[in-house]
């Protein structure tokens, strides 16, 4: 009898032990290094008339969700970001943000983004008051010369984007034993891509501080040729993960 007992607590132990490492596995920190850029340009052949420069960004807080293989599902959020600068971002990635969240292999994972308001980069005085996110580019007539377009989201839309590996997989590995690289990509080129000439050279024009004529898309400029950009950004824009 005594040797059934100790038998029994040995099994139990070996349970209990096994799943406190499943489960220590289960809560291991990652640390993600959050990037964020311009998608480059395609070669494909046809008139383009779009040039991507840069964009600004003030991000206001981030929220991942993610389901894993095994283990719970993640809601991961960080506390709002309140004391940083609106962030640039161009065609070369740039760190915008690092933390950790549990290792594992994710079926599923998105990324969430909430904006603030980046009017202090001074380009249109209050016009930018309610903007969290802008891109810059230039538009070239046919005659060779040219305008700048500032696309402007309003800072009350929630961004919201899938996440791939780099083969464009949605299964993502995050391993504890690697600094992981999550590259928010935005694709410029494909968002202004079903952009006509006579819909940009018939849209209302506006002046920066210095009185030089600009194309101002806002929800509250050019409204039509906002909804279209922005719904074409949510569809094309992603996360990748290295």
């Amino acid at each position: 009898m005594l040797l059934y007992k100790l038998k029994l607590a040995i099994v139990i132990l070996i349970f209990l032990l096994t799943g406190c490492i499943e489960k220590d596995e289960l809560t291991r920190p990652v640390r993600i290094q959050l990037k964020i850029g311009i998608a480059p340009p395609d070669d494909s052949p046809g008139d383009r008339y779009f040039y991507f420069n840069w964009g600004h960004i003030g991000v206001y807080g981030i929220q991942v969700e993610g389901k894993r293989e095994v283990g719970e599902d993640i809601l991961f959020e960080t506390d709002p970001i309140t004391n940083l600068p609106p962030v640039e971002f161009n065609l070369h990635p740039e760190i915008i943000s690092e933390f950790d969240i549990p290792q594992g292999i994710y079926t599923f994972m998105r990324w969430n983004f909430t904006l603030k308001s980046i009017e202090t980069l001074g380009l249109f005085g209050t016009d930018l008051q309610n903007t969290g996110f802008v891109i810059w580019a230039i538009y070239e007539y046919s005659n060779e010369s040219s305008i700048s377009i500032y696309f402007c989201i309003d800072k009350t839309e929630l961004l919201r984007f899938s996440t791939f590996d780099p083969d464009g997989s949605t299964r993502i590995v995050l391993s504890e034993y690697k600094i992981h690289e999550v590259n928010l990509l935005l694709d410029a080129n494909y968002a202004f891509q079903t952009i006509s000439r006579t819909s940009i050279e018939n849209a209302v024009i506006s002046n920066d501080l210095q009185g030089k004529p600009v194309i101002l898309i806002s929800r509250y400029n050019n409204k039509d040729l906002y909804e279209h950009i922005l719904n074409r950004i949510s569809q094309s824009a992603r996360v990748v993960v290295f």
